[in-house]
């Protein structure tokens, strides 16, 4: 499995065990707002949102889909769990 890049840390994710190949994986805006246009589309969703990695400033939510081929593709949202006025002192 490929690690990917969200900002300037490298995460792994959890590994698929409802497939044995690669998976993609693109970063969106925000998971939630992805969902619901997904929900609405009759789009085929593999797991539903959630959050698959935490840390003390990020949290990284992820949605799985199936393409037209039926391979999974990961829809991933990195959440800043600083607050503005946190951000003042850096």
């Amino acid at each position: 499995m490929a690690e990917f890049a969200c900002s300037s840390a490298n995460r792994k994710p959890v590994k698929n065990s409802q497939t044995d190949g690669s998976s993609i994986y693109y970063k969106v805006e925000s998971v939630d707002d992805a969902y619901s246009d997904l929900k609405v589309k009759n789009v085929d969703l593999v797991f539903e949102r959630h959050m698959v990695y935490e840390d003390e400033t990020h949290e990284l939510w992820m949605i799985f889909i199936n393409c037209t081929e039926g391979n999974p593709v990961g829809l991933m949202e990195e959440r800043s769990q600083i607050r503005p006025a946190d951000q003042q002192g850096l």
